[in-house]
């Protein structure tokens, strides 16, 4: 019985390690095609693939080119209902080791004074179970790094005045005007923020 145990746990394991790693993204590449914003404005249209490291398009003549991902502001994929934006984002952690490393993150929200990013990292599934859960990061213009928008043991409407503590006027909002139930509550407050905080 131990061994039947251990063989079942054994197959489960690689299956969610395989889960965990082929769904960090979608590093197949684009089919209908892609954009990259490149931060000194240019922008080029191709087919894209991409993951959690590099970037590389190809053109409509068939030539490919790797991109740095140090140059590019964002890119979006375009799929068959919507349109995915990406970026790559430097994390607190790496910033304040001096670590270049950055991560590939899905574009949220998108202000031109704060943004808040997906990383899924973490999540997986294995049949109708969901292993782990999305990492949501927060990161206002003209900082060099982006932090985790949820710290462990800290109530959210805390977490969320801390950060924007040097705005009195949305400090006073949040909890009352502005109530966080679900993430797509965060809409009011970030553009409360976008629009009066800077």
């Amino acid at each position: 019985m131990k061994a039947k145990i251990g063989v079942i746990i054994t197959f489960l394991t690689i299956i969610i390690g395989s889960n965990i790693y082929g769904q960090k993204f979608d590093i197949s590449g684009s089919k209908k095609g892609s954009k990259v914003f490149y931060k000194d404005g240019t922008t080029e249209y191709g087919k894209l693939k991409y993951d959690d490291k590099s970037l590389s398009i190809k053109y409509e003549d068939k030539s490919k080119k790797k991109i740095n991902i140090n140059t590019v502001e964002k890119f979006e994929i375009y799929k068959k209902k919507d349109t995915v934006a990406y970026t790559y984002i430097l994390s607190k952690r790496n910033y304040k080791k001096k670590k270049k490393q950055k991560y590939l993150a899905i574009i949220a929200w998108d202000y031109e004074n704060v943004k808040i990013y997906n990383e899924p990292t973490t999540a997986a599934r294995v049949g109708a179970f969901s292993i782990g859960q999305a990492v949501y990061f927060i990161q206002k213009k003209g900082d060099p790094y982006a932090e985790k928008l949820v710290k462990p043991y800290v109530n959210m409407h805390k977490r969320l005045k801390e950060y924007f503590s040097e705005c009195p006027s949305l400090v006073e909002k949040i909890g009352t005007d502005f109530k966080f139930k679900k993430y797509k509550s965060l809409t009011p407050i970030l553009e409360y923020y976008n629009n009066n905080c800077r």
